[in-house]
């Protein structure tokens, strides 16, 4: 009996400076938080902006590489010269069908890095035109 008050005891202390603790932390937190606010808003401004910035610069040029795999265009972000010997250690029959010889941007065969990614593990990736999955011809009207 005794023990278990001693036990039931320690628990409570135990509680309390877990709250004590607890409410100290986030008080502490709260203050550092509206100091770090007043102090680091033109920073954080200034980082924006250049975000903003870098953003523009990365979709200056439009969605006009074709991936050489899937035929579908990319922003120069999301694409990777296609190199043939890069893919040495890959099934050779799936490189040749994946790396058709689609040139775009400074006359380079390009491939995607989700097209790349499947190649890389043995997979013939699922939106690939040899997947017989192509873009259907652009009608004649929005020539």
């Amino acid at each position: 009996m005794k023990n278990q008050r001693a036990e039931s005891q320690l628990r409570e202390k135990d509680n309390e400076k877990r709250k004590t603790y607890i409410r100290e932390y986030m008080k502490n937190k709260r203050n550092d938080t509206a100091f770090r606010g007043r102090k680091n808003q033109k920073k954080r401004r200034k980082k924006i902006s250049d975000v903003i910035r870098s953003f523009h610069k990365n979709i200056e040029r439009g969605p006009e590489y074709v991936c050489t795999c899937c035929h579908q265009l990319w922003f120069r972000s999301s694409v990777k010269k296609g190199n043939l010997l890069v893919y040495s250690h890959c099934p050779q029959n799936i490189v040749k069908l994946c790396l058709t010889g689609c040139k775009s941007v400074d006359n380079e065969e390009w491939i995607c890095f989700t097209c790349d990614s499947n190649i890389q593990v043995g997979e013939l990736p699922s939106f690939a035109k040899a997947n017989k999955m192509n873009f259907p011809d652009k009608p004649e009207v929005l020539n």
